[in-house]
């Protein structure tokens, strides 16, 4: 689910909690940071929760369902 969000669209660069290794560890400053997005795409939830975020926890929570971008699998 995560890498499946990479290719609709979330990367890091839209996304501040996604892929960011602080958030691995209790004693790591992302961890508290971004305990409020709660999706796949951050690495504290990435195998505890099977789901896009939906940006409605907060601080530093992120819409991951507005991030996919479709237009890319538009035939051309």
């Amino acid at each position: 689910m995560h890498e499946s969000g990479h290719i609709l669209g979330i990367y890091r660069e839209n996304t501040p909690g996604c892929d960011n290794r602080d958030t691995y560890l209790p004693k790591m400053f992302g961890w508290w940071k971004y305990a409020n997005y709660k999706g796949c795409m951050n690495y504290r939830y990435a195998i505890q929760i099977i789901d896009y975020s939906d940006g409605s926890h907060g601080k530093n929570d992120f819409d991951d369902w507005d991030r996919i971008n479709l237009r890319r699998f538009q035939g051309g």
